[in-house]
């Protein structure tokens, strides 16, 4: 069997590595079913909101993941692919054994495989960045405790674990703030329950236009300006975003945000938004089967699924501004999606990299190259496993912890965007799960319910999640691990051992 894997294996490489050959081929399937599971559990994250809003169905966002997702992996993705495993162990106590490395790093891959496609099976939004980041830790310790590294600068496990904390705070806090001013500057003047008032609706939909295009121009800056510090320094970064910003919330007033709104107002208000439910999407289950639009679902259950009438108790808006929320909560939505390319897409391209550069340079290094075919293949993995299987994880998220409308799609996902570029940029791998659900569990405590407006036994349950999938990820990699280790022996090379380079026919050494 091994044999026939080493087959399909490509035939660059160190000679001496080409006994494991077949860690390339288990890789490649690896990091593609990786990309799959995160698909169904952290993209489902990204777009539950407004798929549990009405606002995109399974399949628009499907096409909305795939074109921002690459979009982000390639622009930004490769910056975050470097730091996982080198920021929490030392990866200079494999420099004499190449293929030990290879062979954890496979082994980490295929553990967070696993502890996340089973919490996606059970419809727990965890975390994929916990996942490898354990599984890294569990292969790690059958050679050595010693190699882990806790604190190292910006580096190692203690720094990255205080950036999972600060995080969902960061992402909730702005959604928070984003909401309370889109309340007090627009929404409020078009709420339900209150005498109808045509000017005071009409100077709502005016001051929605005018919030739509700052936002599209935000959105805007905060991509240029990560792109530029990707490629460019300078200081003049920050008036060209800045400039960017002022163009095209411009454009957004005078061109983009009139166009839209005509459509809205050509395709009508849907009813959906009159009642509380989301009935314009199709909903898959995780079995294969779907609920028809004509299904109401309650936008807020308790965790076994039946209505909770306190929960209820949230603000609510005039049906004509949600539906003119749509166009904002698509933006972000799109923008979420590139910043789960920027940071996420790591996670799953981050151990083949790995594999890949140690198996063609023959040097285990802290810092690697960037294939991006591998971050192509895990983008196709991430966009396979949102359309066949995300339904389940986003009926958790967009429909068991708070009511969500487009009113609150869009400010959930504008705050957990916004914290995940500037990790992103920070080269920090936060967890995006963190960041969405910290925003919005915030959002919906600050829509009018306060703390009954929050399914809080849904989020405990999340919390529990997250809390194991760290132990459950390494105990799985280092079991994984000592299943396979006897493959690799006799081909990790004695200390100080001089690997050479071969030329594999691309014009490298």
């Amino acid at each position: 069997a091994m044999d026939g894997l080493q087959a399909l294996s490509p035939l660059a490489g160190v000679p001496e590595l080409q006994p494991v050959a077949w860690i390339i081929t288990v890789g490649i399937l690896s990091a593609l079913t990786l990309g799959f599971v995160m698909g169904a559990n952290d993209i489902a994250n990204a777009f539950g909101t407004s798929v549990g809003a009405g606002v995109l169905t399974i399949k628009q966002a499907c096409v909305v993941a795939a074109i921002f997702d690459v979009a982000g992996s390639v622009t930004l993705g490769a910056r975050v692919s470097n730091t996982i495993a080198a920021k929490i162990i030392d990866v200079d106590i494999y420099r004499d054994e190449p293929a030990r490395f290879m062979l954890g790093m496979l082994s980490a891959s295929l553990a967070a495989t696993m502890m996340v496609g089973g919490a996606t099976r059970f419809g727990v939004p965890v975390s994929t960045t916990h996942a490898v980041v354990g599984s890294v830790i569990g292969f790690s310790f059958v050679k050595t405790t010693n190699g882990l590294i806790w604190f190292k600068g910006k580096n190692g496990l203690g720094a990255v674990m205080v950036s999972w904390l600060i995080s969902p705070l960061f992402s909730g806090f702005v959604a928070a703030i984003v909401y309370v001013l889109a309340r007090r500057y627009c929404f409020q003047y078009a709420a339900l329950g209150v005498k109808t008032d045509p000017i005071r609706k009409n100077f709502a939909f005016e001051r929605h236009r005018k919030m739509a295009a700052i936002v599209m121009g935000w959105v805007a800056a905060l991509v240029t300006l990560l792109i530029l510090f990707q490629f460019v320094e300078g200081w003049w970064n920050w008036p060209a975003s800045f400039v960017v910003w002022i163009l095209v919330s411009l454009l957004g007033f005078h061109v983009i945000v009139p166009q839209l709104l005509q459509r809205i107002a050509h395709d009508g208000i849907s009813s959906h938004l009159l009642d509380g439910t989301s009935t314009d999407a199709e909903i898959e289950d995780g079995d294969g089967a779907s609920r028809k639009s004509e299904e109401a679902i309650p936008l807020v259950t308790d965790g076994d699924g039946d209505d909770d009438a306190e929960n209820l108790n949230v603000d609510r808006y005039d049906p004509e501004l949600e539906a003119r929320c749509h166009m904002l909560s698509v933006i972000t939505a799109s923008f979420m999606a590139f910043t789960h390319g920027a940071n996420d897409i790591s996670n799953a391209a981050g151990p083949l990299l790995a594999i890949w550069d140690v198996y063609n340079s023959g040097v285990v290094d802290s810092k690697i190259g960037t294939a991006y075919w591998i971050i192509i293949l895990c983008c196709v993995g991430v966009v396979l496993g949102l359309f066949t299987w995300g339904a389940i994880v986003i009926k958790t998220v967009g429909f068991k912890i708070t009511k969500i409308t487009a009113t609150r799609a869009f400010t959930i996902e504008l705050g957990t965007a916004t914290a995940v570029l500037v990790a992103s940029y920070l080269a920090m791998p936060v967890s995006s799960t963190h960041c969405f659900i910290g925003a919005v569990i915030a959002v919906g405590f600050v829509s009018g319910g306060g703390r009954r407006a929050v399914k809080w036994g849904m989020v405990k349950k999340i919390f529990l999640g997250w809390i194991v999938t760290v132990p459950v990820a390494a105990l799985l990699s280092a079991c994984t691990f000592l299943a396979l280790e006897g493959t690799i022996n006799g081909v990790v090379p004695p200390a100080g051992f001089k690997l050479m380079f071969v030329y594999n026919g691309t014009g490298d050494l």
